[in-house]
Parts: structure tokens; C-alpha cells; sequence
């Protein structure tokens, strides 16, 4: 997504909160809700993959320290540790740690701590006993797990009222995950990290194999949004790998 997609994306997502629903020629306007919010953070500002996210335990989000959120990133061993062992659904069985905004994970601690999700834990554990101490993050009201389902459409739900401003919004989930990486990697590349070191750190964070899967990202981004610096950066990237 480009600067405005994302500008508009998040007024509907974060500020009002709605999406819009079109099913059988009947159009009406869907309250989104705080668990969906959270799905779409933990994909821009992480790079996790919905696999992830729905399956994203509770003991993986901690109360950060003073000193924690003062940096603007947790990373390594204070990132977000996604652990097949864990239950946490990664592609391939890997096992890596993700990083994750400061703010984000203390948003996620009072989230976890709210009357909310303590009402979606109590349901979840009553037909999951065997599951209490490390439930999933995401619930819904009857204290299931969010669906990759779930997810797909209340995404529908936020593109349709994206599309009432930007007709030709066309974006899928997965392409946060994309974004992620262009708008990271720009961040990486201004603080003054070469090329190189930048991609390898991208690479291990978001689980790619291959440093080629990576650039396609890039790749992707440079060639569905309209160019500007950050995916001018990725261009030249791309060429100067050699990759097509």
C-alpha cells in the first residue's frame, strides 16, 4: 500500500472503526472489532502472516520494561518469539522471533489484562482445559479462536469502506506483510544500515527462506503501487541483486 492507501486504511480500521458489508445487495455499515484491529497491527508492524497471528499464544506478550519503551523496536530475545512448540502456526515449523513496536506489546499487555479478553480467556479455557495457561491471543465472544475466515472477511468489510474514498482499493490481508517490509526497510536504509545487513535482518524477522522471496515482496509493492521514495529504494535493490 501506498502513504494514502494506508492513511485511509487506518482511519477506517483505528479511528472509525467500520467496515461495510455488501451481502445479498444489502449495504450496511459493520462496527470492526478490537481483535481485528489487533490482526491488522500485528501484520503491518510485524510482518506476521494470519497463520500467525490466529494462532499467537498469550504467554508470547509481556508487560515491557521503562527501558523497553523507550526503544522504538523489541527485538531478539525481547521480540515476539513464535514457536511451533508453542501452538503458534509458522510457515515450514520454523521457529524465529519477530519484532514488534514497543508500544504495540504494551498495548497488547493492557489488552490481555482488559475485562474483554479476560471474558474470552474464562470461555476459551472452559472447553480447553488442558489449554489455560497459554491460550491463543485472539478470541471471539464465545471464546473461540479467530479464523483465517474471520479474518478474510472483515477485511472485505474495511476494503469496502476504504473503497467509499479510493474506488480502486484492491488490497488483500496479506499485502500488510508486504508494506511491512517496504516501509521497514526504508527505516533501516535512513538509519544509516547498508543494503545488505538491512535485507538479512528482514529475511530472519519475518521467516522467509530465501533472500529471493524477500525481494519479491519488494518487488510486488514496486510494481501495484504508484513509485515513490520507499519503493524507488526497493527498486534499485531488486536490480542491483540481479533478481527479475
Amino acid at each position: 500500500m501506498n502513504h494514502q492507501e494506508w492513511r485511509v486504511a487506518k482511519k477506517y480500521y483505528k479511528e472509525l472503526q467500520t467496515g461495510v458489508s455488501n451481502r445479498s445487495n444489502n449495504t450496511k455499515s459493520i462496527a470492526l472489532s478490537q481483535e481485528f484491529q489487533i490482526a491488522i497491527e500485528l501484520s503491518r508492524y510485524c510482518g506476521l502472516r494470519r497463520s500467525e497471528i490466529i494462532s499467537l499464544r498469550l504467554n508470547a506478550i509481556y508487560k515491557p520494561s521503562s527501558e523497553q519503551l523507550r526503544k522504538k523496536y523489541l527485538i531478539n530475545a525481547d521480540g515476539l518469539a513464535l514457536d511451533p512448540r508453542a501452538g503458534v502456526a509458522t510457515k515450514n515449523g520454523t521457529v524465529r522471533i519477530a519484532e514488534i513496536p514497543s508500544e504495540l506489546m504494551q498495548q497488547l499487555y493492557d489488552y490481555t489484562n482488559s475485562a474483554r479478553y479476560i471474558q474470552r480467556r474464562k470461555l476459551y479455557e472452559e472447553s480447553h482445559p488442558e489449554d489455560k495457561h497459554s491460550p491463543p491471543l485472539l478470541l471471539n465472544q464465545l471464546g473461540k479462536p479467530y479464523s483465517s475466515k474471520s479474518i478474510d472477511a472483515r477485511w472485505g468489510e474495511l476494503r469496502n469502506a476504504i473503497r467509499s474514498e479510493l474506488p480502486n482499493f484492491s488490497h488483500k490481508f496479506h499485502n500488510l506483510r508486504s508494506t511491512y517490509a517496504v516501509e521497514r526497510l526504508k527505516e533501516l536504509l535512513n538509519s544509516g544500515i547498508k543494503e545488505g545487513k538491512a535485507l538479512d535482518y528482514l529475511q530472519s524477522v519475518m521467516g522467509h527462506k530465501s533472500r529471493a522471496t524477500l525481494l519479491g515482496y519488494l518487488k510486488l509493492s514496486e510494481e501495484v503501487v504508484t513509485a515513490n521514495e520507499i519503493h524507488e529504494l526497493a527498486t534499485n535493490i531488486i536490480l542491483e541483486s540481479g533478481e527479475n
